[in-house]
């Protein structure tokens, strides 16, 4: 599973998104304003039903956005089946509304659209707003209402054709846009980053309070909206005195608004500094503050006047625990709304021995029901080998549904596996919701970064293994679920079951069919294959290699495994382009020239001496933390008369911090053993330096009194 939930990055092709309307006039906000906000990541398009018998140009969309349910009835018939369409939720364009707060209180008027719904919308939006004062009734074509001359006004949305003649007050309040659900709904649907939601959000807000400034006559109007918002808002002058306190804040603060407004912010929050957001014009993004005992998250804008200048600043406030509940869900639904595997074991890249066992091994596996636990280094590819297994397993007609160990929080981890009864905890869900395993029923579910639960969720979840049955958190009745469990760790199951910290009951019920995921360390002759087919498929044409870049490419250790070779070539192409790569394109951390990046090695391939082997461990940048493994079986089995075991190796190099974890040390005993330059003893007796051995350390001491 994807690190930290990444869902979208800037290589991946941009979805395109039409916008239909009844006619141009109408497409022309909404295209704006989705081009404005998601541009970086969709392309738009517009299309009228003035236009409905030429469909050129819009047929290859990804997904449709019709202005209302009306024109969505006209067209889904001339639209591709099995594409996505949504019907807009749209809302008045708040830049004209003061107009209507300036009309008397005794006006009359018409709000004129095309049909009655969308006119008795039209006038619940501007109530909605905030405006009582003047009375509205809904006119559109067909309507029987007969004008009287009490009615002097008309509002329109764009629509000029449609003013009668005898009415000569028009205000025009101009084509409606988007409302933020119909933003919230598309980022969902092609899985964007959901702090685009914050951006629109935050930018509606500040729409908004630009015109509290611009016009004291629509104070009201903010006053409504900001009662309703569930946001916490503030909003200061440029003295940083207290203009606007929303009651959720004053409820969230535990302030009363009577007593904070026209009080300096500095007073009544101190922690609250918008100081730089009024001089220097300088947003605050996800500012973390502690207010109290309480922990927030502050985003703030300047409030910028008609004429450029700042007149003060707004903040909205969210409890920490509020942000997380949030993403949490997004999360949720992202996963669910992803249920089917994507990827085959055709899709899978490589020819070595090491990646064909495993292949081999997980596509027999996978005809089976019986449990399979998928083991390698992070970025090896274990997701796509789950779903791989479940398209090829009986199952593949069922769903599958991911969970990661590592990405949730641990009060929230219990709830999204074998879900809640209503009244479970406060904020449950009214009649409660499933769990996965209760989605995953008939189908697979995968267990990622496995290692990483507590030993309460591994009491449960080797409960409902054994007994096939889930109890949802705060509820009696037990439900059977039919899932077939695949699993999924970076870490050593062993080593952890050994020290308490994972069961070792658990293990042995998941460890039914294990499989190594090799890392691209130890598939060399993959490397250049896999670069070959990430160019291709990302840029259409294969990344040249120099001879000398491709072999050290070959030795090169690949800590961050595919995710990083994807950086790679990516990097190259953006520094070569068509023209040839060589080892000094490379990215300083990989050539030594730089930082080093976190260290993951690759098997070295000795049919040399030894002044060969420690050229090769220079190429790696490993020298010195080979020569420290050496020296420390050296001295433990001269002071302690045996060999030294991996456990007690691991603390000995803890101690020394070498930053390597258990997996790179016992790598690397492997490759000294293979080599020669250590004996591997009988079970207990730990590992021995032999002859050979102790010429290598020797030659790396003179090597290390060479950099000096």
């Amino acid at each position: 599973m994807a690190d930290k939930f990444v869902l979208w990055s800037n290589d991946m092709k941009k979805a395109e998104v039409c916008f239909i309307g009844r006619n141009e006039a109408v497409c022309r906000l909404p295209a704006q304003q989705l081009s404005r906000f998601l541009g970086q990541y969709i392309n738009v398009k517009e299309w009228s039903l003035n236009n409905l018998d030429d469909l050129t140009g819009v047929v290859d969309s990804d997904v449709y956005i019709t202005s209302s349910k009306v024109v969505y009835n006209v067209v889904k018939p001339h639209l591709p089946e099995r594409k996505t369409i949504f019907i807009a939720d749209r809302t008045i364009n708040t830049e004209h509304l003061d107009h209507l707060l300036e009309l008397d209180p005794t006006t009359k008027a018409i709000f004129a659209t095309h049909s009655k719904e969308t006119a008795l919308m039209g006038i619940e939006m501007v109530k909605n707003f905030g405006i009582h004062h003047i009375t509205m009734y809904p006119y559109y074509p067909g309507c029987q209402m007969e004008l009287s001359s009490e009615i002097n006004t008309v509002i329109i949305t764009g629509s000029r054709n449609l003013v009668p003649p005898s009415i000569r007050t028009v205000i025009d309040l101009g084509a409606k846009g988007l409302d933020i659900s119909t933003f919230a709904q598309l980022i969902h649907h092609l899985h964007l980053p959901l702090q685009i939601l914050n951006k629109i959000s935050n930018q509606y807000i500040h729409d908004i309070m630009a015109i509290t400034v611009k016009r004291q006559q629509i104070a009201s109007l903010n006053s409504a909206l900001l009662n309703t918002v569930t946001q916490a808002i503030i909003a200061v002058d440029t003295e940083e005195e207290v203009t606007l306190l929303n009651p959720a804040a004053a409820k969230l603060l535990q302030l009363q608004e009577k007593e904070v407004i026209g009080q300096k912010m500095t007073r009544i929050a101190p922690e609250i500094d918008l100081r730089s957001v009024i001089r220097e014009r300088q947003l605050l993004r996800h500012d973390f503050k502690q207010i109290g005992s309480s922990h927030y998250i502050l985003d703030a804008n300047p409030i910028i006047d008609t004429t450029g200048f700042v007149s003060g600043a707004v903040a909205t406030i969210r409890p920490v625990s509020e942000v997380q509940e949030l993403e949490t869900k997004v999360r949720r639904e992202l996963r669910l709304s992803g249920n089917l595997a994507k990827y085959s074991f055709s899709d899978i890249i490589g020819e070595s021995p090491e990646l064909k066992n495993a292949i081999q091994l997980a596509t027999h596996f996978a005809k089976t029901e019986s449990t399979i636990l998928l083991e390698g280094e992070s970025g090896t590819g274990k997701e796509m080998f789950a779903q791989a297994i479940h398209n090829l397993s009986p199952r593949k007609h069922g769903g599958f549904v991911a969970i990661n160990f590592a990405a949730l929080p641990e009060n929230l981890i219990e709830s999204e596996l074998f879900g809640y009864d209503e009244g479970a905890f406060t904020g449950a869900k009214k009649g409660g919701k499933p769990g996965l395993f209760e989605e995953a029923h008939k189908g697979t579910i995968f267990l990622d970064e496995i290692g990483d639960a507590s030993l309460e969720v591994q009491k449960r979840l080797l409960r409902v293994l054994e007994e096939r049955e889930v109890r949802r958190v705060g509820g009696r009745a037990v439900t059977p679920v039919d899932v077939r469990v695949v699993a999924a760790t970076n870490k050593n199951l062993v080593q952890l079951v050994e020290s308490g910290k994972f069961r070792g009951d658990l293990y042995y019920r998941l460890c039914t069919l294990p499989i190594n995921i090799p890392s691209l360390a130890a598939r060399g002759g993959d490397i250049i294959k896999l670069i070959d087919f990430f160019s291709r498929k990302s840029y259409g044409y294969p990344l040249r290699l120099h001879s000398e870049l491709s072999a050290f490419l070959q030795r090169y250790s690949w800590p961050g495994n595919i995710r990083e070779l994807q950086n790679i070539v990516i990097y190259l192409y953006n520094v070569v382009g068509w023209n040839e790569a060589s080892i000094e394109h490379l990215p300083s951390y990989i050539t030594g020239k730089g930082p080093k990046a976190p260290v993951a090695f690759s098997d070295v391939q000795i049919e040399k001496d030894t002044d060969g082997f420690v050229h090769e461990l220079e190429m790696q940048n490993v020298r010195k933390e080979v020569a420290a493994i050496l020296a420390e079986i050296k001295s433990a089995c001269a002071v302690e008369k045996k060999g030294l075991g991996r456990n007690a190796l691991l603390k000995r190099l803890e101690l020394l911090n070498l930053g390597w974890s258990e997996y790179k040390v016992r790598h690397w005993l492997k490759i000294l053993i293979k080599n020669g330059y250590l004996i591997a003893g009988a079970t207990k007796q730990g590992n021995k330096v032999t002859e050979k051995g102790n010429e290598l350390l020797q030659s790396l001491d003179s090597w290390k009194h060479r950099d000096v």
